[in-house]
């Protein structure tokens, strides 16, 4: 997972005791592992963890709310590793690409 999907992760890692406390399935996985922070079981998720997370933490939410949420957990948001917002990381290799493809006469 990279990306916008890995960050769409992590926010919905950041909030998903609303859905899972509502829902009674705080002590059920996969919502424990996120509640208590377990990265080793939230590292082996599968699609279907990840369906649970979100239709736990969307449903009933209006476009409006889902972007209000976003827009402020983008606001605060630190990426673990580096302790920087996602906003101001980028993937170096990426960059070098990008470089080198427009020398080459690529448009991007």
């Amino acid at each position: 997972m990279g990306g916008a999907p890995l960050i769409h992760a992590m926010g919905l890692c950041s909030r998903p005791g609303e859905g899972a406390r509502s829902s009674g399935m705080e002590d059920k996985q996969p919502f424990k592992a996120v509640l208590q922070n377990d990265n080793t079981a939230i590292d082996k998720f599968t699609a279907k963890n990840w369906e649970a997370i979100m239709f736990a933490t969307h449903t009933g939410m209006t476009t409006e709310e889902f972007q209000k949420t976003v827009r402020d957990w983008m606001a605060t948001a630190k990426q673990p590793r580096f302790g920087k917002p996602y906003t101001r990381l980028v993937y170096q290799p990426m960059l070098e690409l990008m470089r080198y493809l427009r020398r080459n006469g690529y448009i991007s």
